[in-house]
């Protein structure tokens, strides 16, 4: 199956990365940018199925960190072939910002009964369902339900621009640093996943 993998970030891109993955796209952050992007891509390309990847915030409390989450809204029966060690299926609700409190996660989990919580999935989904590509969303949960998650508002940007954000908030270097060994701690599994896909 001719897969194309798309990631919000190149920093998420560079973490889950495998052998096999011959079409890698950047989608950009959020909604809005990740729609563009795939809508262009798609454009241009003539994929058999895209897999959105990367990290996601928890809204229940019983994901863990580096649990491996899926979203095939309907297409479940298909990817469960070419997708082997997901944690759990169900919702991603993709939100217009960043849940980053307790509170936030907790109320938007009890709403949507979904599993998690990313900026893009709902966009792109609807992009390859306008062109008939099937689309899985497949990401790790990097923030625990409990755990904040403490960065600026993106509209767009990568890593590097929450980075800058914390240094000239020096106050917030612990932040980063908590980011930074939390997505190495999640990473292994999805990692696991996407090779599989790869390869398959």
């Amino acid at each position: 199956m001719r897969v194309t993998f798309a990631f919000p970030t190149a920093f998420e891109a560079r973490a889950f990365s495998c052998s096999g993955m011959a079409r890698v796209l950047i989608t950009g952050v959020g909604p809005s940018q990740a729609a563009r992007e795939v809508s262009a891509y798609l454009d241009r390309e003539s994929p058999e199925g895209l897999v959105l990847a990367g990290w996601a915030g928890a809204l229940q409390p019983y994901l863990k960190r580096g649990d491996v989450v899926a979203d095939a809204d309907g297409e479940r029966s298909f990817w469960e072939k070419h997708l082997s060690g997901v944690s759990h299926w169900g919702k991603i609700y993709t939100s217009q910002t960043v849940l980053g409190t307790f509170q936030e996660k907790q109320a938007w989990g009890v709403c949507t009964q979904a599993l998690a919580v990313d900026m893009e999935t709902a966009q792109v989904r609807e992009m390859c369902r306008r062109r008939g590509v099937a689309c899985v969303a497949v990401r790790a949960i990097l923030d625990e339900l409990t755990e904040e998650l403490r960065v600026p508002p993106l509209e767009r940007s990568d890593w590097k621009g929450v980075a800058r954000y914390l240094l000239k908030n020096r106050r917030n270097l612990a932040e980063l640093y908590r980011l930074y060994r939390r997505s190495r701690e999640s990473r292994g599994r999805l990692r696991s996943v996407l090779a599989h896909v790869a390869v398959s």
